[in-house]
């Protein structure tokens, strides 16, 4: 494998004509003007976040021009998160009974759901970073082996 290096001099510049990333993970300011960030991972990472725990992809077909991944979480959040979480992982988590442990991982479902929309949001100087995002997904943790532990 040969790799090929072109140094660029004086008032010389390089700029990238493709899209560098997947549509439906890009942050927004990426396809306004082609600016790239550590921001523009954390609101990838918010993505893949909310496709863990609602089972759905955020280019599905149900996600339009007009209707985000997000914005379809936050239209019943954080009252009927049941609704938006997947199916599967609320039957292994136990989200269906009625007692005080399924209401304290509800509890911590919507906190999930928050750090993720903290990711996702549409200004990148508003997203949190990626050490909150791992500060508060580590308290999140260690509340749910608390209450397992109970």
């Amino acid at each position: 494998m040969t790799s090929h290096l072109k140094i660029l001099v004086g008032e010389q510049s390089a700029a990238q004509t493709r899209t560098l990333g997947t549509i439906g993970y890009i942050a927004p300011e990426y396809g306004l003007d082609g600016h790239v960030s550590t921001a523009s991972d954390v609101y990838s990472f918010g993505i893949l976040l909310h496709e863990t725990i609602t089972g759905k992809k955020s280019t599905d077909s149900m996600f339009k021009e007009y209707l985000r991944l997000h914005e379809w979480i936050k239209r019943p959040y954080p009252d009927a998160t049941n609704d938006v979480l997947d199916p599967i992982l609320r039957d292994e988590v136990g989200l269906k009974k009625e007692d005080s442990s399924s209401h304290i991982i509800g509890q911590l479902v919507v906190k999930i759901f928050n750090v993720g929309l903290q990711c996702l949001k549409q200004s990148p100087d508003e997203r949190t970073d990626m050490k909150d995002v791992v500060v508060n997904l580590k308290k999140i943790n260690a509340e749910l082996i608390a209450d397992h532990a109970t």
